[in-house]
């Protein structure tokens, strides 16, 4: 999201895939989302897929963005849960 914005890269949805890591550097997620909006003047939506168990609330940041959305695990129903998210039908 820091290097889309930097470069003016209008996207609408950033989807991680990680292992157990859920943030690296100095801003969190939901920072880095909020600054990305107000630049490009987009509603975009963030996508957490952590492929390990653990807590996220706490590590993501943002629990009342309703933009962004945590999943734990995958799962067959993963792909709806997201199209679903992503189309404002969640």
């Amino acid at each position: 999201m820091i290097k889309a914005k930097k470069e003016k890269k209008p996207f609408d949805v950033f989807i991680v895939i990680t292992d157990k890591e859920t943030w690296k550097g100095k801003t969190s997620p939901h920072i880095a989302l909020k600054q990305y909006r107000e630049e490009m003047q987009i509603p975009a939506k963030f996508i957490l897929i952590s492929l390990a168990v653990r807590k996220m609330e706490k590590d993501v940041d943002g629990a009342s963005d309703r933009g962004m959305l945590s999943i734990c695990g995958f799962n067959e129903s993963v792909p709806d849960i997201i199209h679903d998210f992503i189309c404002d039908e969640f």
